[in-house]
């Protein structure tokens, strides 16, 4: 599941979906090294529709204009985007082509997803996310389960080592931001600088962490390069609780359009925390 999630569809409601198409070359971006080449990428879609989808193919049973044959949408694209590395912006754009195309009048909503297995030196994976139809356009990116080694606890024996702070990271830019190489590039740099904010740091609670975090990526790159943008942010502590997976934190915090004045609260926290 997406950690960006989607507005809930209005009922009623029906969607079509095609999940995890491996693209055979892969895309070009910059890897964990900073090395732009083609990376391994999947590619998900999720058509949103409107009222009248599937009204008469369900009663003729049969594929007409009512809805999108899946088979075709998945070899439209494979053909558009698997012959060769293509990159970020090049595939989305292309993908957006044969949505509106195959699914014309019917598409209320569409989301694409494109998954990099490989993008990430901590975690588990990168997403980026990109939704289009008859309102306005949304790209995203998320970094899932971002492993980080830090000082963080109220208890005695916690103040003795550092433990595992699992980080799930999303960003909304503004609306009508264009996906273009340098946007992609800022936000395969996030998830190294979100480490090197939390690594250091040697609180008591998850609240004074998150809240730091948050904070920190505003001062450093948010309010200068993404205004405008939603961020979502989760931590949590696997080995804190035994009896349960983890317990953990999660805010969503807007960031400041262009133009107006906001600035990230400044943490006032007094205490030994250094061991």
């Amino acid at each position: 599941m997406s950690f960006l999630t989607c507005s809930p569809p209005t009922p009623p409601s029906s969607s079509i979906h095609l999940t995890n198409l491996t693209l055979p070359f892969g895309l070009r971006l910059p890897d964990i090294w900073s090395q732009t080449r083609p990376q391994p990428a999947t590619l998900s879609l999720s058509l949103h529709l409107t009222s009248s989808a599937f009204s008469t193919a369900s009663t003729a049973d049969k594929l007409d204009g009512s809805t999108v044959h899946y088979g075709t949408l998945a070899k439209r694209v494979l053909a558009s985007c698997g012959g060769e590395a293509l990159s970020l912006p090049e595939c989305l754009r292309r993908v957006e082509g044969i949505v509106r195309e195959l699914a014309g009048r019917i598409l209320r909503m569409a989301r694409v997803e494109v998954e990099l297995s490989k993008g990430s030196m901590f975690g588990e994976g990168v997403v980026f996310v990109r939704e289009f139809g008859q309102e306005e356009k949304r790209f995203g990116v998320e970094v899932r389960g971002v492993k980080v080694m830090t000082l963080l606890g109220v208890n005695a024996y916690e103040r003795q080592g550092r433990q595992p702070v699992v980080v799930n990271f999303g960003l909304w830019v503004g609306r009508g931001t264009g996906v273009g190489e340098e946007v992609v590039v800022k936000m395969l740099g996030l998830e190294r600088m979100l480490v090197d904010i939390i690594e250091p740091t040697t609180y008591e609670t998850l609240e004074t962490l998150i809240e730091y975090t948050v904070a920190e990526l505003r001062k450093r790159v948010l309010d200068q390069e993404f205004p405008g943008a939603t961020l979502r942010l989760k931590m949590e502590k696997p080995r804190a609780i035994a009896w349960a997976e983890a317990p953990g934190l999660e805010v969503t915090r807007e960031i400041p359009s262009a133009g107006k004045s906001s600035k990230a609260a400044e943490l006032s926290v007094v205490k030994p925390y250094a061991v």
